[in-house]
This record gives structure tokens, C-alpha cells and sequence, in this order.
């Protein structure tokens, strides 16, 4: 997660002013809610079909991540790991990690009309309290 939000502040040359403190954001700074795909649900843009929607406030912006549930019917804990959910197409066209997490066939075009409405969902979770965790239907 943290190479992603690095990634982030690379990609904005005015995120160069920021303190270097403000980059990690303390645990009580993530806001999550749970997501999974409907019966019927065709514009699902993600692999897996569980997982959570993550809000992280990093250097002035508000980051959304998709965290995979990745324990479905294992013994062992797997640690999943975060994939930044965005619509810029830049991000999209060069994330090769989040390749992996997203929907195979979909264009640069798709990706965006498919994440749009999870992007918009993750920044809401930023303008709750801190610490909050949302069910599926509380935002």
C-alpha cells in the first residue's frame, strides 16, 4: 500500500511540498466498507467478488483503495493486498500490480465507467469520523 501512495505523490509534482510525515497516515486515518457483487451485477469491475473499499488520506488527497477477500474457504490467512482504485487514465494504463485485481478485457474506457462509482464511494468514506467502519449500505 504504501509503494502505491508513493507512486501517488510521483505522479503530481505539486504534492512536492508536502511534509514527508504527512505521507503515512495513522491506522485511525483509514476509513473502510465492505463491497461484493450482485447477483446479476455486470459492470462488477473487480476479480475477486468480496473484498473492502478503503478511504486514505494522503498528502492532501483522498485515496481509494480495493482490498480483496482473499480467505474465501482457506485454512491459512492470506494478507491481501491493496490495489488503488482510480479513474485517471494514466494511473490506469501504467498500474501493472492493480492489473491483477481488475476484470480481464476491460479498456482503459470500461475501467473508468466501471470505477467511477466505487471512486466516488471510497472518497465519501474519507468524510466520516475516524476509525469508522461502514457495512454495505450505510453510505
Amino acid at each position: 500500500m504504501i509503494a502505491a501512495l508513493a507512486m501517488l505523490a510521483t505522479l503530481d509534482p505539486s504534492m512536492a511540498h508536502v511534509h514527508p510525515t504527512s505521507f503515512f497516515p495513522e491506522a485511525e486515518d483509514v476509513r473502510f466498507q465492505a463491497i461484493e457483487k450482485q447477483a446479476g451485477e455486470r459492470d462488477w469491475p473487480f476479480v475477486e467478488t468480496r473484498g473492502r473499499l478503503a478511504c486514505v488520506p494522503s498528502f492532501g488527497m483522498r485515496v481509494v483503495l480495493f482490498f480483496p477477500d482473499m480467505n474465501d474457504g482457506l485454512d491459512e490467512l492470506v494478507e491481501p493486498t491493496g490495489v488503488i482504485v482510480t479513474t485517471d487514465p494514466i494511473q490506469l494504463f501504467s498500474d501493472v500490480e492493480g492489473k491483477a485485481h481488475l476484470a480481464p478485457g476491460m479498456s482503459i474506457e470500461d475501467k473508468i465507467r466501471r470505477l467511477g462509482p466505487y471512486v466516488s464511494l471510497g472518497k465519501k468514506l474519507c468524510d466520516q469520523p475516524k476509525g469508522t467502519v461502514l457495512g454495505p449500505s450505510e453510505l
